[in-house]
């Protein structure tokens, strides 16, 4: 369920900067849309670096069992 609107908010992200870019690009008379490009570029990075945080977040909750890929634990560092 915690992952419900992560896709909402990474496709929103690349909206909203795209919007940001047109009305500049609307702005200066642009014709080729490069600001709108650039926008909806710098918000799908922007949408997906969260979504990666948040899959990581949830991957280091307490309680779950540890993977070999998570590293040592404490109790092997005690030895």
């Amino acid at each position: 369920m915690r992952f419900a609107g992560a896709g909402l908010e990474l496709g929103g992200s690349a909206i909203l900067f795209a919007a940001i870019g047109y009305a500049i690009d609307a702005q200066m008379g642009n014709t080729t849309l490069v600001a709108t490009a650039l926008g909806s570029v710098l918000g799908f990075t922007a949408g997906m670096y969260r979504f990666i945080r948040l899959a990581m977040r949830a991957n280091r909750q307490p309680g779950k069992p540890p993977s070999p890929q998570d590293g040592p634990t404490e109790s092997d560092k005690r030895v």
